[in-house]
């Protein structure tokens, strides 16, 4: 059974940690990142790991069977779901932060205007 042989402040954080599961998922950063005072992120963790654990956060199955799916999830049904979603979490006190990564450069040998397009295509 869970909780066997563990002492009582044990099995309140066991219980506290299922709670917090229970209610924003099994993503460990995003529920730490709850915990902390001002946002952010556990500064243990590494780029590579937040961009995995974000799109694991963003997924389509992440909030089912959550209190953060029930309540603060997103909004479906309509073709503006995501300024409405965007509107309620607002609303419920949640913050927008903007969020531009550095991305590698581009590879490849492309035209960069559309007379070089044109001139590409004609050949």
């Amino acid at each position: 059974a869970v909780g066997e042989g563990m002492d009582n402040n044990d099995k309140e954080l066991l219980m506290s940690h299922m709670n917090f599961e229970k209610k924003f998922g099994q993503s460990a950063i995003f529920v730490t990142s709850t915990l902390m005072e001002e946002g952010g992120v556990p500064p243990s963790s590494s780029p590579a790991a937040l961009l995995k654990e974000a799109i694991h956060v963003i997924s389509c199955g992440y909030e089912d069977k959550t209190e953060w799916g029930l309540e603060l999830g997103w909004i479906y049904g309509s073709i503006t779901e995501d300024i409405l979603t965007g509107f309620k979490m607002h609303c419920r006190g949640w913050r927008s932060i903007y969020c531009m990564p550095k991305r590698a450069a581009f590879k490849g040998s492309a035209p960069i205007n559309l007379s070089d397009r044109l001139n590409q295509v004609l050949r």
